[in-house]
């Protein structure tokens, strides 16, 4: 029963962890840097991707602080845990097999960046193109 714990446990922190930070990275840097080159957005976007994920790494070293701090011995148990690591592997697994194969991950992901950078977006870079990946016309 203990093991099922963990494993769920493992599942939602795993989860948790790599939508909060190697998520918005992998997509959200490299979609950034290709609309920069191509002028869409400004360059200044780029460093600004790495705000979020450094304050949620200082959220799960502080925990991990505490937990080792004033609970030693949970913190050794989930460290050996091999169950806690399985659930952990297993929520990473779970999320990168959706934002590969889910259409309505990779629209969630799509929007979000929009979102993210429409306050650095360029002249060449409307929202319209952006959404639809065509360029908009001139109005005449």
């Amino acid at each position: 029963m203990v093991g099922i714990g963990l494993i769920i446990g493992g599942i939602f922190l795993g989860t948790w962890w790599f939508s909060v930070i190697i998520l918005p990275l992998a997509y959200g840097i490299p979609k950034s840097l290709l609309w920069a080159a191509r002028g869409k957005v400004q360059w200044r976007v780029l460093p600004l991707h790495f705000v979020s994920p450094l304050i949620w790494t200082m959220v799960f070293l502080s925990a991990s602080g505490l937990l080792i701090q004033f609970f030693p011995a949970i913190a050794t148990y989930l460290r050996e845990s091999s169950d806690f690591a399985f659930g952990q592997l297993a929520g990473i697994i779970i999320l990168i097999a959706r934002a590969l194969f889910s259409r309505s991950a990779r629209t969630d992901l799509a929007s979000d960046h929009i979102d993210f950078v429409k306050p650095y977006l360029l002249a060449r870079g409307t929202i319209d193109e952006v959404r639809t990946k065509q360029p908009s016309s001139p109005a005449s």
